[in-house]
């Protein structure tokens, strides 16, 4: 099984390869071979961003403090990705299959870190205070409809990111992105 990715313009393709107990990562410049015994943390999140849209990513941590990041959108020209959710997700579930099986024992993380998480709810919700505040004041109705139509994606976003641990057996779907 394998996955390829590309973070932007500057950063090289990466080819994301499962074998037997080994997790190849390969660009042009070199190629790692990773056992996952050695694999310590999987951290699952979720992003939302302007021109990625609904991003979901995948952190990896080894025994020697080196992190592996990719997620399901492949950039493909300026302001430009593709969406190939359905291969991450298939990667993803062989590869916490995979470390069910040769690392039990590593850890899932899923969502932001306690920290983060606290300061994005206070921040949302700072914001939607005072824009909720001053469009009702100046359009009642109307306001209260915009800052309700708002205010959606903002609690599904803290929804899915709210900081938990999970074992390999157990991956969280919501930080899966659905199936085309």
């Amino acid at each position: 099984m394998q996955y390829q990715y590309k973070k932007s313009l500057v950063d090289k393709e990466v080819t994301f390869m499962l074998e037997n107990s080994i997790l190849k990562v390969r660009s042009d410049e070199e190629e790692l071979r990773i056992p996952l015994e050695s694999i310590r943390e999987i951290h699952l999140k979720f992003n939302r961003s302007r021109f990625k849209g609904r991003e979901y990513r995948c952190i990896i941590k080894t025994d020697l403090n080196r992190k592996i990041s990719f997620s399901n959108k492949f950039f493909s020209g300026i302001g430009n990705f593709y969406d190939q959710s359905d291969e991450y997700t298939d990667f993803l579930l062989i590869l916490h299959q995979k470390m069910t099986e040769f690392n039990p024992d590593a850890v899932g993380r899923s969502g932001s870190k306690p920290g983060i998480y606290l300061l994005e709810i206070l921040f949302s919700l700072f914001f939607l205070l005072v824009f909720g505040f001053l469009l009702i004041a100046a359009l009642n109705l109307l306001g209260l409809l915009i800052i309700i139509f708002l205010s959606i994606p903002v609690i599904g976003y803290i929804i899915k990111n709210r900081p938990g641990k999970y074992k390999m057996s157990d991956i969280p779907y919501h930080l899966l992105p659905s199936r085309r």
